[in-house]
């Protein structure tokens, strides 16, 4: 999945008005909408964020999409009543369930929050990946160990 939050949007309420701010939000919502597979979720989760969730993408596979769509945000620019081309950009993070791990949603949207801060920290207008997973952690136990490995390549026993 991937969490959005739109760069600067209280500013564009602040100098060009609630009107105007809530046609960049139709103009995000249908760029989402219409840019995403067939079989994705696009959603409006509060403010100016935005969520969308990507079955079977892995966390490489999701960040290229969600870039993509950021990348057609930006070469289409809004214009309201009274003000010249209003460029908007957003801000994204993305989180996956690795495999059979079971996640919860809960976790796989705080992963995806956490990104997307770290892409506002970074200088905005990115999409960053989660480092973590929120499934559970690997057992080990059933790994090969490094001296098993040496074994195996050697053809020694």
């Amino acid at each position: 999945m991937a969490a959005l939050d739109l760069d600067d949007f209280k500013a564009v309420n602040d100098v060009y008005g609630h009107p105007c701010g809530d046609e960049v939000l139709v103009h995000v919502a249908h760029h989402l909408a219409s840019g995403k597979r067939a079989y994705d979720v696009a959603a409006r989760t509060g403010g100016e964020e935005f969520a969308l969730i990507l079955p079977g993408a892995s966390a490489v596979t999701a960040r290229l999409m969600v870039e993509r769509l950021l990348a057609a945000l930006r070469a289409a620019p809004v214009r309201c009543a009274g003000t010249g081309p209003l460029h908007i950009t957003f801000s994204a993070g993305v989180a996956v369930c690795k495999g059979s791990i079971p996640c919860s949603a809960e976790k796989l949207m705080a992963f995806a929050d956490e990104a997307l801060y770290e892409a506002k920290r970074a200088g905005k207008n990115r999409v960053m990946i989660s480092r973590k997973s929120p499934g559970a952690p690997y057992d080990r136990s059933t790994m090969v160990q490094s001296q098993e490995k040496q074994i195996l390549f050697s053809g020694k026993e």
